[in-house]
C-alpha cells in the first residue's frame, strides 16, 4: 500500500507536470519479503529522481544507447526474402490496376493505382484495415461532395460562400486525422475526396463523375489488392507476432546468459539494451495484434498458422518481473559471502534457462524443436543457507518456472507422453 500510494503520487506530478511533494515512503518488511522491499524502495527512488530532474536531460549512456541503434536500413535488409516477395506483390498490384485503367481507357479510376500502392502493408490484417479506412473515408468524402453538388452549389456566388462550406469538412476531416493510427488515415481520406469532387475546376462544379469514379478506383484497388496479399505469399498477423516474441525470449536468455557469465554483476549497458529489447518486442506485439481481426480464416490456414491472442503476449511479457528479481536478487547476493556451491549451483541454472529461452524463441519463430522446449525446462535449483537473499531468489526462481509452464500448458507444446498420442500445439498447428 505504500508503494502504491507514492506511485499515485508520481502519476500525478507525471500529469501535472511538476515534481512530488513528498519522497518516497519507507517500506518496511521481515523475511524473504525484505529483498524485494528494498528493490521497490530503489525504484521508487529512481522515477522520483527523473521526475526532479530537468527535462530534456538524458543518462549519457541512454542517449549513446538510442543513438547506435538507429540505422537507415533494417539489419537483414539485403537477407530476409519477406521484402522482396513484399516489393514484387505491391508491384504487380500496381501493374494490374495501370493495365485495367489502360485498357479500358477509363482514366478517372487512377486511384486504384495509388490505392494498391498505398494501402499495401506487411500482414494481411494490416493491409485490409488500412483498405477499409481508405475506402471508408473515400466514400464519406465522396458523400459530402454530392450532398455539397446537389444542395449548395446552386446558392453559392463568391468565394466566402466557398470558403464556408469547407471550414466545415476540413475540420471534420482534420479532427478524426488526429486520432489515433487506427482511424487517422480515414479522416485523411475524408478531405482528399472532398476536395477532389468539390474543387474540381476554377469554378463552381456540377459534375458528379469526379465522385463516382474516384470510389470505383479506390474499390477496384483493394480488390485487387485483397486477391494478392491474400494469395501470393501470405503473412498472417500471427505469424507476425510470433516473430516479436521470438525476439523477446531472446532478449531473456541474453539476460541469463549474461549473469551467468559474471558474479552477480550484469554490465549496466548490456542489461539495459537487453531490458529495451524485450519492451520493444512485446510492445511491437501488441500492436500488430491489433489488425488481427482483420484476417479471415482462409488467410489463417494460408498461412499455416493459429493466431496468437493478446493474452498470451500478455503472460510472456509478465516473465520479465520475476526475472528481473532474480537478477536483482543474484547481484544482491554478490556483496554476500554466498558458499561456492550455492554460486555454482546458481550459475548453472541461469546457463540452463539461457538455453531453455533459446531454444523456446527458436520454436516460438520456425516450430522446430518442440520436444526439447516441453521437457527441457530446467528444474529450480535448491538453495540452502543463512540470508533472506537466498530464500527470495529461490522463490523467484519458483514463481518463473510455474509462469512459463502456465504458458506451456495453455499454448505451448505438451510435455512426451507415455502414451504416444498427436502432440497438441496451439501456435504452430493449423486453424
Amino acid at each position: 500500500m505504500p508503494a502504491a500510494g507514492a506511485c499515485h503520487r508520481a502519476e500525478q506530478a507525471l500529469q501535472d507536470g511538476k515534481v512530488p511533494s513528498t519522497e518516497p515512503v519507507t517500506i518496511s518488511a521481515t523475511g524473504a519479503a525484505r529483498p524485494v522491499a528494498d528493490a521497490i524502495m530503489g525504484t521508487l527512488q529512481a522515477i522520483y529522481k527523473t521526475l526532479a530532474a530537468k527535462p530534456g536531460t538524458v543518462a549519457p549512456d541512454e542517449s549513446e544507447a538510442a543513438e547506435g541503434g538507429r540505422g537507415l536500413l533494417a539489419a537483414d535488409a539485403f537477407s530476409n526474402p519477406d521484402y522482396v516477395r513484399f516489393a514484387l506483390k505491391v508491384t504487380l498490384g500496381v501493374m494490374v490496376c495501370y493495365f485495367v485503367m489502360s485498357m479500358t481507357d477509363w482514366p478517372g479510376i487512377h486511384t486504384c493505382v495509388i490505392t494498391a500502392f498505398f494501402v499495401s502493408l506487411g500482414t494481411v490484417g494490416d493491409t485490409l484495415h488500412k483498405a477499409t479506412l481508405r475506402f471508408v473515408g473515400c466514400l464519406i468524402g465522396a458523400g459530402l461532395g454530392l450532398g455539397a453538388i446537389l444542395l449548395l452549389m446552386p446558392l453559392m456566388t463568391d468565394l466566402g460562400d466557398l470558403l464556408l462550406l469547407l471550414a466545415p469538412v476540413t475540420l471534420l476531416a482534420a479532427w478524426i486525422g488526429y486520432g489515433s493510427e487506427r482511424i487517422s488515415y480515414a479522416g485523411w481520406q475524408i478531405g482528399l475526396a472532398f476536395y477532389l469532387v468539390v474543387l474540381k475546376d476554377y469554378g463552381p462544379t456540377i459534375s458528379m463523375y469526379t465522385a463516382r469514379d474516384r470510389t470505383i478506383g479506390i474499390l477496384f484497388g483493394n480488390i485487387v489488392v485483397f486477391a494478392i496479399f491474400t494469395t501470393i505469399w501470405p503473412v498472417s498477423v500471427a505469424n507476425v507476432v510470433r516473430t516479436h516474441l521470438a525476439r523477446a525470449l531472446d532478449q531473456l536468455a541474453a539476460l541469463f546468459g549474461l549473469d551467468a557469465g559474471t558474479d552477480g554483476e550484469i554490465p549496466k549497458a548490456a542489461r539495459s539494451a537487453a531490458d529495451t529489447g524485450f519492451g520493444q518486442a512485446i510492445a511491437q506485439a501488441r500492436a500488430v495484434l491489433v489488425n488481427d481481426p482483420f484476417e479471415t480464416s482462409e488467410v489463417r490456414r494460408a498461412a499455416g498458422r493459429r493466431p496468437i491472442d493478446v493474452a498470451v503476449v500478455a503472460e510472456v511479457g509478465r516473465l520479465f518481473v520475476p526475472v528481473s528479481a532474480i537478477l536483482d536478487l543474484h547481484a544482491d547476493l554478490a556483496g554476500h559471502d554466498l558458499p561456492e556451491p550455492a554460486q555454482d549451483a546458481i550459475r548453472r541454472h541461469h546457463q540452463a534457462l539461457a538455453a531453455w529461452f533459446r531454444q523456446a524463441a527458436s520454436w516460438t519463430r520456425s516450430g522446430e524443436g518442440a520436444g526439447e522446449v516441453a521437457d527441457g525446462l530446467p528444474e529450480p535449483p535448491i538453495l540452502t543457507g543463512p540470508g533472506d537473499h537466498l530464500t527470495a531468489l529461490a522463490t523467484w526462481h519458483g514463481l518463473l518456472r510455474q509462469d512459463i509452464r502456465k504458458i506451456l500448458d495453455d499454448v505451448g507444446p505438451q510435455a512426451t507422453p507415455l502414451i504416444p498420442q498427436p502432440v497438441g500445439d496451439a501456435l504452430h498447428a493449423a486453424g
